[in-house]
């Protein structure tokens, strides 16, 4: 049956072969959801400069609050010292109950929790990439005592938010009515 299709259709048979031998190739140069994900979140933000995928790690609700502290203890620190340890707790324990995931500026990583239903996760994954163009692109924010990081740090917040939004808009349907 082989020499019968050789000899019939040897293009057919050269086709094959190529075809064969470019496959693994073409699925190894595939992005991966994570790169689909970072190159979407620069069209939104606007951005034509490449930035490369950081390490990503999908975890539970405890390593996600675990990461929180641990990244973000010299905030915890500022807080107890402008508003007290009670209220310091207070705002600790309200990220930690809202936390869906993370970018930590000090490893280039993004945590995203694994108990989210796949298209939130990847929205907020868009959201997080958005956190890890910003650091990125235009550095750190420097509390230098006047406010302006206060500013800064909220105005980045709700530039994530809203490529967040348009990711659930874009690729998860409207949000239901309460």
């Amino acid at each position: 049956m082989v020499e019968t299709f050789k000899k019939h259709y040897p293009f057919a048979l050269v086709v094959l072969m190529a075809w064969s031998l470019l496959l693994p190739a073409a699925i190894a140069e595939a992005p991966s959801e994570e790169a689909a994900v970072l190159a979407w979140t620069l069209r939104q933000m606007g951005i034509g400069a490449a930035v490369a995928l950081p390490p990503v790690h999908r975890v539970s609700k405890d390593e996600l609050a675990t990461v929180f502290v641990r990244s973000n203890r010299r905030a915890y620190l500022r807080w107890e010292n402008q508003y007290g340890p009670d209220r310091a707790r207070m705002i600790l324990r309200g990220y930690m109950d809202d936390i869906l995931g993370l970018y930590d500026t000090r490893t280039g990583t993004v945590y995203v929790g694994r108990f989210l239903d796949p298209c939130r996760g990847q929205a907020i994954l868009a959201h997080e990439f958005t956190h890890h163009i910003q650091h990125t692109l235009r550095g750190s924010i420097i509390d230098i005592g006047d406010g302006s990081a206060t500013i800064l740090y909220w105005r980045r917040e709700r530039e994530a938010e809203r490529v967040e939004q348009a990711y659930l808009n874009a690729f998860c349907g409207p949000a239901p009515n309460p």
